[in-house]
């Protein structure tokens, strides 16, 4: 794993995230930002293997980010994380 891309607004739950995938992946790069565009604008500049992305974002869904990056990288692993349980939030 070269480099992972975390998108997430909550400062305490991105370190986590952050921190979680260091232990997993220990020389990967990891990318973190808390907003959809940062996200979008990653996706567009570097390649990732793994994106770690919430869903509700300050500016917008992270289903945009998760659609940003399979458009500039198909072979991403994109996981959402977030919250949400319900089929309405987790299926677009």
């Amino acid at each position: 794993m070269n480099s992972t891309l975390v998108v997430e607004d909550l400062p305490d739950i991105r370190a986590w995230l952050v921190d979680t995938v260091r232990l997993a992946f220990p020389h990967t790069e990891v990318v973190a930002v808390g907003r959809c565009r940062d996200g979008i604008g990653e996706a567009a500049m570097r390649r990732f293997e793994l994106a770690l992305i919430d869903l509700e974002l300050p500016d917008g869904n992270g289903v945009s980010v998760i659609q940003a990056l399979r458009s500039h990288q198909p072979h991403a692993v994109s996981v959402v994380v977030t919250i949400h349980d319900d089929d309405e939030h987790l299926f677009p």
